[in-house]
């Protein structure tokens, strides 16, 4: 009898086709397509793991994800079956075997989000579904500097969705930073040790409204005080959003 391995799998994948990463019925899901495709290629039903679900319209430059299997293919064989399986939208870009105790999700670390925003008057056609479009004036200077005062662990309620199941509230955001890509586009990156559902989206929604002048400054870490959501801006739209690294 063969002896079951770990594997550790790397997705890239635009979040625009998808209902999510997870898998949901009757909806197209990154989870879905990537094990119908393990199926064909191993031939029997295969789950895979990620390190975190991400919603729908959100990307992932990389993804982690794990699964459990006795399969004798090698980790190249699975890489090249399943970009050969998995419909456009998403790539698989390495399989690596671990040891047995790797599991995506519960040996992650942390997480490493970027939220890009197009600050300019005209939209950008090569930039659609990959941008939130601000075409309102932002503060940059007050932007970075109201993302700076966020470090720290805290309770994130006021930064979650209602619906958020996750037990603990309480995360440690390690960096809050701002990056200009381009003279038009603006990069709101979060590390922290794990995200509440929705949270960078809150985050980086209510960052913009204190850039354009809706809140005071300093009025984020007030708000994440009071633990209220209601007092918190808008949820940033999911096409700003990508996940960009799994730490381990």
């Amino acid at each position: 009898m063969t002896d079951e391995r770990v594997l550790k799998l790397v997705f890239e994948y635009d979040g625009a086709p998808f209902a999510g990463w997870q898998v949901q019925p009757a909806q197209r899901t990154v989870q879905g397509d990537v094990e119908a495709a393990l199926l064909t290629l191993m031939g029997t039903e295969t789950r895979v793991e990620c390190s975190g679900r991400t919603d729908a319209g959100v990307h992932a430059a990389a993804q982690v994800a794990s699964l459990r299997t006795t399969s004798e293919l090698s980790c190249d064989r699975i890489q090249r079956g399943i970009n050969g399986l998995v419909p456009s939208g998403v790539s698989c870009l390495s399989v690596q075997e671990m040891e047995a105790d790797f599991h995506a999700r519960f040996s992650a670390t942390g997480k490493v989000y970027a939220y890009r925003v197009l600050a300019r008057r005209a939209k950008s056609p090569l930039r659609a579904g990959r941008v939130w479009h601000v075409h309102q004036r932002l503060d940059r200077e007050l932007l970075a500097a109201e993302l700076a005062t966020l470090t720290g662990t805290a309770d994130w309620s006021a930064y979650r969705a209602a619906d958020c199941g996750n037990a603990d509230p309480v995360k440690t955001l390690r960096r809050a930073e701002l990056e200009v890509e381009s003279p038009d586009v603006l990069v709101m990156r979060f590390e922290g040790s794990g995200f509440l559902k929705q949270m960078v989206r809150t985050l980086a929604g209510t960052a913009i409204d204190v850039a354009r002048g809706r809140y005071e400054p300093g009025a984020m870490v007030r708000i994440r005080e009071g633990r209220d959501r209601k007092e918190a801006g808008r949820t940033a739209p999911a096409c700003g959003l990508t996940l960009e690294q799994v730490l381990y």
